[in-house]
């Protein structure tokens, strides 16, 4: 593979900043600007090594630290920030917006900021210069940054399916090139969303264009953290992330999958509110349901690992209380089954899709 060029100083630090918002107020730039504070509640110095065990379908693991929404219960010192560098693949945008419209807390009211070095719908420069300043930044903190990706990279012949930008003297990026050497550079790595951490919506059949999940670009022995979900809940991104920034990847409990075991450490099953309705054999017999268990219609909660129905979404709602089975979202094979997808995944293939 062709090495990408490094060229130039940093003379800026993109979207990095020490200032809180203006007194009188926050513009809408302002909110954009400053949206990623909400995980950069602190940060000490990133430790390479993840705690992992196996996690059962029945097992609930919480940190006693956080609350569901992600928010962290103590206060947290902001001296020190761990570099993030975000990059944005074979993507519809959905996991940056999700985290966007967090409630609690929200994005316009977390201090302090976070250290984002790159995330290219967030900011307000783009073009070769800020790839050349993404090259550079790469090669300044090595192995000192926190790599995130949410998207599916194209591989192989169809790699320039998916070019983020050109770098100077028309230098072409293609996701994998930039993926696989910013990869190689980084502290460690979290595959943001369902396409990142298994291939997801862009990775179904017939996947003309082979898109992969980023495991597939991650170095031998490179730490992989997967927060998936299409989107992932903004509570799994900022309790995730939080963790990692506070106490180092060792702070993180990780199932064989990678998944951090607070968010995903058992199934929406074990959650659900019609979990009474199902011991009692009162099933739906079609979508739309308010009372019944939703199984018979397709509901893959006993299939699918994450705690939708304790977290809600936008603090209100999930899949099921909205009266609609779970289709699987947040596990390995959605949207459809594949062999590479393991037993979980060939269980847990949507319903909508198949």
């Amino acid at each position: 593979m062709k090495p990408l060029p490094v060229l130039g100083d940093r003379k800026s630090r993109g979207l990095s900043t020490d200032q809180g918002f203006p007194a009188s107020g926050c513009t809408r730039r302002d909110v954009i600007k400053y949206a990623f504070g909400a995980f950069a509640l602190a940060g000490a110095g990133i430790n390479v090594g993840c705690s992992s065990r196996q996690g059962s379908g029945n097992e609930q693991t919480a940190d006693s630290e956080f609350e569901l929404s992600g928010r962290p219960k103590a206060t947290l010192d902001p001296d020190s920030r761990l570099p993030i560098v975000w990059i944005e693949a074979g993507v519809c945008t959905g996991c940056a917006v999700t985290l966007l419209g967090s409630t609690d807390p929200t994005i316009e009211s977390v201090l302090p900021l976070l250290r984002l070095e790159f995330q290219e719908t967030l900011m307000d420069r783009s073009g070769a210069s800020e790839m050349d300043r993404l090259l550079a930044t790469s090669s300044e903190l090595a192995n000192k940054y926190l790599f995130v990706i949410d998207g599916t990279i194209p591989a192989g012949p169809t790699a320039h399916a998916t070019t983020l930008g050109m770098a100077a003297r028309d230098y072409e990026l293609t996701a994998q090139d930039l993926v696989t050497q910013l990869a190689q550079r980084a502290a460690a790595i979290v595959a943001l969303g369902t396409c990142a951490s298994f291939g997801g919506i862009n990775a179904a059949k017939p996947n003309p264009a082979n898109h992969r999940p980023l495991a597939d670009f991650v170095p031998p022995g490179k730490p992989l953290i997967r927060i998936p979900g299409c989107p992932p809940h903004p509570a799994w991104i900022l309790e995730t992330l939080t963790t990692v920034l506070t106490k180092g990847l060792p702070g993180l409990v990780l199932d064989e999958l990678g998944r951090p075991l607070p968010a995903f450490g058992g199934t929406i099953h074990d959650v659900c509110l019609r979990r009474s309705a199902y011991e009692a054999g009162e099933f739906a017999e079609s979508p739309g349901d308010p009372v019944r268990c939703l199984m018979a219609v397709g509901c893959k909660g006993p299939m699918t690992h994450a705690d939708c129905p304790k977290r809600l979404w936008g603090g209100r709602s999930s899949c099921i209380q909205a009266n609609h089975p779970c289709i699987g979202c947040a596990a390995p094979g959605f949207p459809d089954a594949r062999e590479d997808a393991g037993v979980e995944g060939k269980t847990a293939t949507s319903p909508i899709y198949s």
